[in-house]
């Protein structure tokens, strides 16, 4: 027997026995639910010799939670499909073509069989590589029975993350005519991290902590006393469930010694093995099982394909284990704890068998069996050293694990010195991923009067009751300014105002290493020094009249109250006006649409402190565009410009 214990290998204990009995049965095709899908462009073009019963519009890509390795294509047709559409003794077909290398040739193909279809029932397909397909049409559907579907394993095609897709349907085969393509070129299919995924971080991971906790006097020397070790190690030990439709996938998980993030609201940072959650990615989260039995929600945070680990956070608290100390030795004790064929706490015990420094792994002799993947190798004093994550096939005392050093290039953020095994380095990842976070900045005041009202004050907390909330989603403080020092200035929780116009306060939040920086937020409002209701104008820019291939002007539009004003046009065949962004209202584009005269009305209706202002018009005309004519009087020429140029008297166009 001859074991590969290279690197970037997954050994996954779940693997170790071979599917002995696969059954293929009639079944409806049926699925529990779509993860993830995608649709293509839509066909633009037929063919004159097209048959309306085979106009495809476009193909749709997905994937369903019961069999993440299924992919699902779909073409949509036009009309309803005949079940002996492709039976119809003319070698009529349907397929999805793919391209694997972005060269628009098929590389691949999925088509049918000169079969008849029945309900929506599955047959077999036509794949290339020889790879087991069905296809199926949803016949109870009636006129609605519009889609031609087709399944194929992905791992049997090879398929890439990326690849291209073409539906194809031909009504005689080999005739070349009464075809058709939809889209009409490939169109690019990217599955994300479902296939050949990468390591990720959804969240920010806790920091190693530099507790090694008791030293070894003698490696190999057993538990003072192995019955109280078990006792105190036992609740730190979970089950993992990934429930997948109808099937729950079992492994064990052991929660670490960590520091949390400070914007962290969780209890307890657990580690198991890639292959335990996997299945699960798409949710985002596994069921964990408590030693008292009871279950809680555990919220994936990241994964480590390459080296088959992954870290879960719970609301829990549960006790933790140490992983810092000394580099595992052959011939050492050690004792694993986990949840072998689903039962709970089960103890195995046995000795280190090697230990491979450069790689960072080790075998043992203390047996372990399918749901053992993901639990604790640890030492005489319970210190992990490894995560138990598969057997040699076929035998028995031939645990292996992943060395707990490996957590350090995804799973946790490990600091100078604190690597799992002394003295041994492994890469440590210092670029984690970011979380996104915004910023609420908010008022329910749209203008303030500052004879009544000199300062109004700021809350950075969503609860807040001030006249002013500023807050991020982080938790982070945001930073606060004043766009316009003259109206208005800040300082601590109060705003202050200092003249009349709008005051533009502005809201950032430059992030830290666990947040990216949050986009800036503004908020506008109007101040205004009056015991009364006051009264406002608008002022509206120039406009001279314009030819018409100008095709649009900016033009800007302001009240005296600093409020915004609204403008519309009496002809939207003649012009249209819109705003020209919300950060800025008061600057307002023109377009031109067709020669005339174009009218602009421009209002403010006014609030509690401004009464409405007068109506105001703005009208110029959009000139028809200049040209320039030739004209000719014998050998005289003269060239004439204007928006309907005619030659002089005694002149002739040319």
């Amino acid at each position: 027997m001859q074991l590969d214990l290279s690197r970037n290998k997954q050994f996954s204990i779940a693997t170790i026995f071979l599917c002995l009995l696969f059954l293929i049965v009639p079944t409806r095709a049926n699925a529990d639910s779509k993860v993830w899908s995608t649709t293509t462009p839509v066909d633009t073009y037929n063919r004159p010799d097209l048959p309306p019963q085979f106009d495809i519009l476009k193909v749709e890509v997905g994937l369903w939670d019961t069999d993440l390795d299924q992919v699902h294509f779909w073409i949509q047709f036009k009309n309803a499909l005949l079940p002996s559409q492709f039976n119809d003794g003319l070698s009529s077909w349907a397929g999805i073509l793919i391209d694997t290398n972005g060269d628009d040739q098929e590389d691949l193909r999925i088509e049918t069989r000169p079969a008849s279809y029945t309900k929506n029932y599955w047959q077999s397909a036509y794949a290339s590589r020889n790879c087991t397909a069905v296809t199926w049409m949803n016949l109870d559907a009636g006129n609605d029975n519009v889609w031609l579907g087709f399944k194929v394993s992905q791992k049997c095609l090879a398929l890439p993350n990326k690849f291209r897709v073409q539906g194809y349907a031909d009504y005689k085969s080999n005739d070349n005519a009464a075809f058709d393509y939809a889209p009409d070129g490939f169109a690019t299919i990217d599955l994300g991290d479902y296939y050949n995924p990468k390591p990720k971080v959804t969240t920010p991971v806790p920091f190693s902590t530099s507790d090694s906790g008791k030293a070894l006097a003698n490696y190999s020397s057993v538990p003072e006393n192995l019955a109280d070790l078990a006792s105190k190690l036992r609740d730190s030990v979970v089950t993992i469930e990934c429930v997948v439709g109808n099937s729950v996938g079992t492994g064990t998980a052991w929660a670490a010694k960590v520091q949390m993030p400070s914007t962290n609201s969780y209890q307890s940072y657990l580690i198991t093995n890639y292959h335990v959650i996997s299945d699960c990615i798409y949710k985002g989260n596994v069921d964990v099982i408590l030693n008292n039995k009871s279950k809680i929600n555990g919220v994936l945070a990241a994964w480590d394909p390459d080296n088959d680990l992954a870290g879960i956070y719970v609301t829990t608290k549960i006790e933790p284990m140490l992983w810092q100390g000394a580099t595992p030795l052959q011939g050492g004790w050690a004792g694993v704890l986990g949840s072998p064929k689903g039962l709970p706490g089960v103890l195995t015990t046995g000795i280190v068998s090697s230990v491979d420094t450069k790689d960072i792994w080790m075998t043992f002799t203390a047996p372990i069996n399918p749901g053992n993947s993901g639990g604790p190798v640890f030492d005489s004093v319970g210190r992990v050293m490894a995560v138990a994550t598969a057997k040699a096939r076929d035998s028995e005392g031939f645990g292996i694990g992943n060395g707990v050093p490996l957590l350090c290039e995804v799973i946790v953020r490990c600091g100078s010195g604190q690597s799992g095994w002394t003295g041994v380095l492994t890469k440590v990842t210092n670029d984690y991923p970011k979380k996104d976070q915004s910023l609420t900045f908010s008022s329910n005041l749209r203008t303030v009067n500052s004879a009544t009202n000199s300062s109004i004050q700021i809350s950075m907390s969503s609860t807040g009751n001030a006249q002013v909330l500023a807050y991020s989603t982080s938790g982070l403080m945001p930073v606060l300014t004043s766009e316009s020092p003259l109206v208005c200035t800040i300082s601590g929780m109060s705003i202050f105002f200092k003249g009349v116009g709008t005051c533009i306060l502005r809201a950032d939040q430059s992030g830290n290493n666990e947040f990216n920086s949050a986009e800036p937020k503004r908020l506008f409002i109007g101040i205004y020094y009056s015991k009364i209701m006051k009264s406002q104008r608008i002022y509206a820019e120039f406009v001279p009249d314009t030819p018409l291939n100008q095709k649009k002007i900016s033009m800007r539009i302001t009240s005296s109250s600093g409020l915004p004003v609204d403008a519309a046009t009496d002809d939207f065949n003649i012009c249209s006006i819109f705003r020209q962004s919300q950060v800025n209202f008061e600057q307002f584009v023109v377009i031109f649409n067709d020669v005339g005269n174009c009218v602009l009305t421009l209002t403010q209706d006014g609030n509690d402190d401004f009464n409405p202002a007068e109506e105001t018009y703005v009208s110029f005309e959009i000139l028809p565009n200049k040209t320039t004519i030739t004209c000719i009087k014998g050998k005289l020429t003269k060239k004439v410009t204007g928006t309907n140029p005619k030659c002089p008297t005694g002149y002739r166009k040319k």
